[in-house]
């Protein structure tokens, strides 16, 4: 096979790589809370936030979450939370943890799309939103967005 592109002419120039970004500077209590009930789900989010940099906590359902919250919150920079788990589902689950700690920073990740879970969220929703499937740079930029919120007061969802 033969690919034949016209040259480029005079005074055309290549577009410039971006760098990447700065790294957020990550306070004390950066860990990340990763809580899925589905074991295959959980354990490739946990390598991937691993892989991220951040330390990871794990917890299968609602209620493990709590317990893990309620002794190691000083230590939780985030918690990445599916919205959809039996018994006690992510919103339950993010009320839960915020009756712990109000400022909790909680990334609701979900296969619904953003518009159905803000119909679902009253009152206080998460401090950001991450649709599955979702690729590494997506759930960078959500556990980075959710860090830098400061008291959970600008919550984007």
């Amino acid at each position: 096979m033969t690919v034949l592109l016209p040259a480029a002419g005079p005074g055309v120039s290549l577009p410039v790589e971006q760098p990447p970004p700065a790294p957020v500077a990550r306070p004390a209590n950066a860990a990340v809370l990763v809580v899925d009930d589905n074991a295959r789900v959980l354990q490739a989010v946990s390598q991937l936030v691993g892989a991220l940099g951040y330390p990871v906590m794990t917890a299968a359902s609602g209620h493990e979450a709590l317990r893990v919250f309620r002794e190691r919150h000083a230590h939780i920079g985030c918690v990445l939370l599916d919205l959809t788990m039996p018994e006690m589902d992510g919103l339950e689950t993010m009320q839960a943890l915020r009756a712990v700690d109000p400022k909790a920073r909680i990334v609701l990740s979900s296969g619904y799309g953003e518009q159905a879970v803000r119909r679902r969220v009253s009152g206080d929703g998460p401090t950001h939103f991450l649709q599955k499937p979702f690729v590494e740079d997506d759930l960078r930029a959500a556990i980075e967005s959710a860090l830098r919120t400061g008291d959970g007061a600008d919550k984007p969802v």
